[in-house]
């Protein structure tokens, strides 16, 4: 039977505080990405900054916004998709990954977490998902490593903006060239 000895109180104030920083770095990261969007959004829709970005802010729901940038893409008849149809594909690629990755960034934000208490050779006390209550978004994360599936989150967040920053120029700036769509990043890599 393995002993298990209660951790200190600096050793939970230091598991608390890495999964506090983590779960804003996915925060973070995700609003980042949706701002991203949101300029590209001004560029698909050809229309005034201040009235497209009015148009962006207004659903109070991510998955509306990026569905206000499907259907602009999808409704613009510019000869850029006409030209070069993998362009309007690559934009729909992206929001598909947002979407999937939507999925991990509400587990990240929602999950009610608690200390686990592991061995020393399991690295410590760490903070993981509190499952036992059946909350959906914990049951997600169960048997994961917070940190590392929170910054597998963060860095796919981050991928997917700089792709957008980099179709986002290739659309104002067609000098620049079109981006290739970026390897995601996985536990791995």
């Amino acid at each position: 039977m393995a002993i298990i000895t209660w951790p200190t109180d600096n050793e939970v104030k230091i598991a608390f505080d890495a999964y506090a920083l983590a779960v804003g770095r996915v925060a973070h990261s995700w609003n980042y990405l949706h701002e991203r969007l949101g300029q590209l959004f001004v560029t698909v829709t050809g229309a005034k900054r201040e009235i497209a970005l009015a148009v962006w802010y207004t659903p109070v729901s991510d998955l509306l916004q990026r569905n206000l940038l499907k259907a602009a893409v999808t409704a613009n008849v510019d000869h850029v998709w006409v030209e070069k149809p993998h362009r309007k594909e690559d934009i729909f690629w992206l929001l598909k990954e947002a979407d999937l990755l939507s999925h991990r960034r509400n587990a990240a934000i929602h999950a009610p977490a608690s200390l686990h208490v592991n061995s020393v050779a399991d690295g410590g006390p760490e903070m993981g998902p509190a499952f036992w209550n059946g909350n959906p978004q914990a049951k997600k994360l169960f048997g994961k490593r917070l940190l590392d599936e929170f910054r597998l989150c963060e860095r796919r967040a981050e991928t997917l903006s700089e792709f957008s920053q980099f179709v986002d120029t290739a659309l104002n700036f067609p000098e620049h060239g079109w981006p290739h769509r970026p390897k995601m990043p996985t536990l791995r890599t």
